[in-house]
């Protein structure tokens, strides 16, 4: 019998699809934020900030119910519900500046000081994907740390303002509008950018991981020792903004508020602006630099 070699044709396997790997800046995002979460000081440090937005959180429900007395609202006003508000996020920024110096500060420093800088850089990552994962993984921590406590504060107080049946809180629940979280997206935003580029740039100049979070600190810190020094000099007054918490406290009241903007902050806006460009620029400039990339 004859053989029917047609019955033996060759079959070629069919290709699986290649599953498309993440852009380099995410990898890099992702691969920063794994390695601290490993950190201990990294998560007892996101815990208390959380602890302590709750504890806010919980006297400010406590005032609400009833449980205290309404005095303490009577005398702050009508604007009771966006001061707590405001006092919130400065407590939570003071906590996001802590974390962004135990994880962010480090980021880039220590890359060129191990010499890490030159196995990313061969694989194709240009300077400014580097930097887009270096901050993509500091905004993470501060999406964790600053932005989710204030807008969930906010969410439950919409939520709430009908339900709650007490004195205290139909006073000042016209004020919980939704106009309300556009200030505080602008307030955080503000809080965001300049630590954002703030921590890059001091990385870009550290030799170690270690000096960039001493840098870090030192130049917060220093800001709020001139403030504190030069506050009760009249004359020398105008040298306290260089204190990055004295600029805030000129721009959030008036978000909070919603009261017009002065020229002072305006011009306190344009020059925290300016400065996060001009931060971005040099450490771009100095990672293109270490690496001899263009």
């Amino acid at each position: 019998m004859p053989l029917d070699l047609r019955r033996y044709r060759r079959t070629e396997e069919t290709p699986r699809p290649r599953r498309r790997a993440p852009p380099r800046w995410v990898a890099i995002a992702l691969f920063e934020i794994g390695l601290a979460l490993r950190r201990p000081a990294v998560i007892v440090l996101i815990v208390l900030a959380w602890v302590a937005a709750i504890r806010w959180s919980d006297w400010f429900i406590t005032v609400t119910q009833g449980g205290l007395r309404a005095d303490i609202v009577i005398a702050q006003g009508e604007r009771f519900f966006s001061r707590e508000l405001l006092g919130l996020a400065q407590r939570q920024s003071v906590f996001a500046a802590i974390v962004i110096a135990v994880v962010g500060a480090g980021m880039i420093a220590r890359d060129l000081g191990t010499g890490a800088h030159a196995f990313l850089f061969s694989r194709d990552v240009t300077p400014g994907r580097y930097l887009a994962g270096k901050a993509s993984a500091i905004l993470f921590f501060l999406l964790v740390v600053l932005w989710l406590p204030c807008c969930l504060f906010y969410a439950w107080a919409i939520l709430s303002s009908g339900q709650v049946d007490s004195t205290v809180f139909r006073m000042f629940k016209a004020d919980i509008v939704p106009s309300r979280l556009g200030m505080l997206a602008a307030h955080l935003g503000v809080v965001t950018v300049v630590l954002v580029t703030l921590a890059l740039s001091v990385s870009s100049f550290a030799r170690n991981a270690w000096d960039a979070r001493l840098m870090f600190a030192a130049l917060i810190l220093g800001g709020e020792y001139v403030n504190l020094l030069l506050g009760r000099f009249a004359e020398l007054r105008v040298f306290r903004y260089v204190s990055f918490s004295y600029c805030l406290s000129r721009v959030a009241p008036p978000l909070y508020d919603l009261a017009p903007f002065t020229t002072e902050t305006w011009v306190i806006l344009g020059a925290l602006g300016g400065l996060a460009l001009v931060l971005l620029v040099v450490a771009r400039g100095r990672v293109a630099r270490a690496t001899g990339a263009a």
